[in-house]
């Protein structure tokens, strides 16, 4: 019974005993010579939770105090992440003066200014709008309120951008610049028109085109600088850019030709690029859509208008299908066997407005005809037989595209 009791203060003795630990956060990849000391009683079992060997134990034989050491890498120290909570801070001053209220903006982040970037935005209502310095001075508004400021730096271990609001109670000597834009690429109908604020005039401006006024007009694309003095000396200076559409207006058309005569099946497909959409258009048919419908073989136009009052005239038109030009025997043998006993031009009907003309071979007219129905049989305009030989025919559709098809015919009797 002894010897169990021993046993059963042995386990409660190993239970009982403190857990040493040590936490170590590192930014770099280091091996750490670490070690700490526990009271023993005889008969306890230490086990190591760091150094070289983790889960080690350790036999107590008498009473003391023991000491465990040795080197080990942190855990996570290879993975460690930078501190980038303060890398992107920063504050300003307010600097008021004759001219109006500027802001100063300075740089109180903790990154390592020699290895990092900056990028400034003041919005778009601030001048300058942007800037890579580390303390831009001098940032004005051309309006009051609340104004959203980014500063983004980049380090080797860091990318943060971090935003302030200020309030912007007074703007002081400012300038507004009206932009009209060109309407239509490669015109001159831009201009500018500056507006001051606040300041004390009179205002002298000064544009690097030259101009001296605060109105510039006819102008093409483009960048124009501006500079603006009141009588106290304070300056507004600026860049504005008149645009204009990237491609001219331009038009370009799918066509599905009309089938055969007076056939209303063709189709215009007007495809516009370039200029300003949306655009509206007008045929010479009346429609105003894009795409025409039904249409016999014939011209047709389109006025095309962007939004910007761009205007382009185009012409086109749909043509005759190649598969409708009449098929023309060249023989005609009108001997009653009911074979060629009279010349026969196919799809004849689809052009009632069809004339005909029949030359001998040397080159005397003896037969000629309008609305043709496929019935001449070898005669002469009187209807006296023709000779057997050679001819030569002349057929007009009379269709309004022009057409003229002219070839041999031999008459066989």
């Amino acid at each position: 019974m002894k010897n169990k009791y021993i046993a059963v203060l042995m386990i409660w003795s190993v239970l009982s005993m403190p857990t040493l630990s040590a936490q170590i956060t590192l930014s770099r990849s280091v091996m750490c010579s670490v070690g700490a000391t526990q009271s023993a009683t005889n008969g306890m079992i230490v086990t190591s939770t760091f150094g070289q060997c983790p889960g080690c134990t350790t036999y107590v034989s008498a009473d003391g105090t023991i000491l465990i050491q040795g080197f080990q890498q942190p855990l996570g120290s290879d993975d460690a992440q930078p501190d980038c909570a303060h890398v992107a801070d920063f504050d300003y001053d307010e600097v008021v003066s004759v001219c109006g209220t500027t802001y100063d903006f300075f740089y109180t982040g903790d990154a390592d200014v020699s290895q990092a970037s900056f990028e400034w935005n003041f919005g778009t209502d601030a001048f300058p709008q942007t800037s890579s310095l580390q303390a831009p001075v001098g940032v004005s508004f051309s309006g009051v309120g609340t104004k959203t400021v980014a500063l983004r730096v980049v380090t080797p271990d860091c990318d943060v951008t971090r935003t302030l609001d200020l309030t912007v109670s007074d703007i002081g000597f400012s300038v507004n610049a009206d932009i009209t834009h060109v309407g239509c690429k490669g015109e001159t109908t831009g201009s500018i028109l500056l507006q001051t604020n606040a300041g004390t005039p009179p205002f002298v401006f000064s544009w690097d085109n030259g101009a001296s006024t605060p109105a510039i007009n006819n102008l093409p694309a483009g960048n124009y600088a501006y500079t603006v003095t009141d009588s106290q000396g304070c300056l507004a200076t600026n860049q504005v850019t008149v645009e204009e559409p990237t491609d001219h207006l331009a038009v370009t058309f799918n066509i599905t030709k009309a089938s055969c005569g007076q056939s209303e099946d063709g189709v215009i497909e007007a495809i516009v690029t370039g200029g300003t959409p949306p655009y509206s258009y007008e045929w010479s048919n009346g429609e105003t859509t894009p795409t025409i419908q039904n249409l016999n073989p014939g011209a047709y136009s389109v006025v095309v208008t962007d939004n910007n009052g761009c205007v382009l005239n185009s012409n086109n038109g749909t043509e005759l299908s190649e598969a409708c030009r009449p098929l023309i025997y060249n023989i005609v043998t009108p001997n009653g066997d009911g074979m060629n006993d009279t010349w026969e031009i196919e799809d004849v009907q689809n052009f009632p407005d069809i004339s005909i003309h029949i030359y001998n071979r040397w080159g005397a007219l003896v037969f000629d005809t309008k609305g043709y129905q496929n019935d001449w049989a070898g005669t002469d305009n009187s209807g006296n037989p023709l000779l057997s030989g050679a001819y030569y025919y002349v057929v007009e559709l009379n269709d309004g595209h022009g057409i003229t098809l002219t070839g041999p015919i031999t008459l066989v009797r």
